[in-house]
Order: C-alpha cells, then structure tokens, then sequence
C-alpha cells in the first residue's frame, strides 16, 4: 500500500525533513543566508581511510589464505600459500602484506597470516591459518632371497626393497651382513632404508641356514 501525504501549496520542505508552511523559509534558506553545511561524520577528516569522498564509511577489504597441499610432511613437502581477497565496496586492491610466508615448515604449528589495502588505505583483519607440518611415516623395509635355500659355497642374491606410506624415494640404504656367499649354518641378514624426509625404516631381518654342498636335497 502507497501513502500519499498531501502539504499546503507553497509548503517548504527543509533539509531535515520538516515541512515549513507558505511563507516560512527553513533555516539556512531564503535572501541574506548561507547555505547550511552538513556536519561531517564523527571522526571523518580529509584523507581518512575509514571514509570515502562523499563522507559514508569505507568497508575494509576481506582476505583469505589458501595452503596446498593440505597434509605437510617435515621437512620436504613443498607448500604453496595463495592469497585471495574482495572489496566489499568493489575497491581496487593495492597491497598486501603476508607474515611467515614460506615454501618450507619444519615439524610443528606455524602460524601464517595475510592482509590486503584499499584504494583508500584502508587495511583489512590479518587472515590467519595455522599449518602443521607432521613427520613422515616411516618406510617399510623387505628382502628378497635368492636361492630361498642355497647350499655353502652357492652365490646367494639379496635384493632390498621398500614401501613409502608418504610417498618420496629411498635415498640411502644399510645391509648388515650381506655376502655373496656363506658357509654352512644358520645366518642373519638385516637390511633397513631412509626415504627423503630423513626417515629410517627399522631394521628388517632375514634368518636363513645354508644347507652343505653335499646334502642331496
């Protein structure tokens, strides 16, 4: 429903909203007055970057942080840290500012943050994300025999292999006891690797008996 209010003719509406009756100027209007001067803002003065040229308040810029990939293994994961923001009075972003940007965590919290400016000058809340950077899972360990039941003298094969629960590559391996060959009796091989977060897997062992040469079977 419209409503209509209805003022006698000649009726003078003042800047406030008061209506004058014919004949009766608002303050401020009429021969021999100044014009009436809004009052600015509390708080408002020229360059202020909480308010913008016609005196209304300036919204500070909005920023995100976004951190891939989302699970960090120490000390090797590379990390990337993307800024993002928006203006809610679609003003043009003319800095930003990150602490503890890097491409690499050691093991622990790390606290990151990110603002952005306005136009105006005006600084947006630091956006804050906390990363943990966890240790790498160790890597598993097998050996592989060849022949399973050599004889003495026989050229006997270790071969070493490793499973990694996070990934990366084996960049160091240790045998205890390996040999080309042994003597009759019962041995002991232990084989363990490290990955590339520095990670030793434990020592897997391989207890086996080299038969004589002149067993028949």
């Amino acid at each position: 429903m419209v409503t209509f209010t209805v003022h006698p003719e000649g009726s003078t509406i003042g800047g406030d909203g008061t209506v004058y009756p014919p004949g009766v100027e608002p303050p401020g209007v009429g021969p021999g007055t100044d014009p009436v001067t809004p009052e600015p803002p509390p708080g408002w003065y020229p360059g202020n970057p909480n308010f913008r040229e016609d005196g209304s308040p300036n919204r500070a810029p909005i920023a995100r942080i976004q951190v891939y990939p989302g699970t960090l293994v120490a000390p090797s994961t590379m990390v990337s840290l993307i800024g993002t923001s928006y203006d809610p009075d679609w003003d043009a972003i003319t800095a930003e500012e990150w602490q503890n940007h890097r491409s690499y965590f050691s093991l622990g919290e790390h606290v990151v943050r990110y603002r952005v400016k306005d136009s105006y000058g005006l600084w947006g809340e630091w956006a804050e994300v906390t990363i943990t950077s966890v240790r790498s899972r160790p890597p598993i360990a097998r050996i592989v025999m060849s022949p399973e039941t050599p004889r003495a003298g026989e050229t006997v094969r270790l071969y070493g292999s490793a499973t990694l629960p996070d990934g990366g590559s084996v960049v160091a391996e240790e045998w205890e006891n390996k040999q080309d060959s042994y003597p009759a009796g019962s041995h002991t091989v232990r084989y363990r690797v490290q990955d590339s977060f520095g990670v030793w897997s434990e020592w897997v062992e391989n207890r086996f008996t080299i038969r004589s040469s002149w067993w028949p079977w």
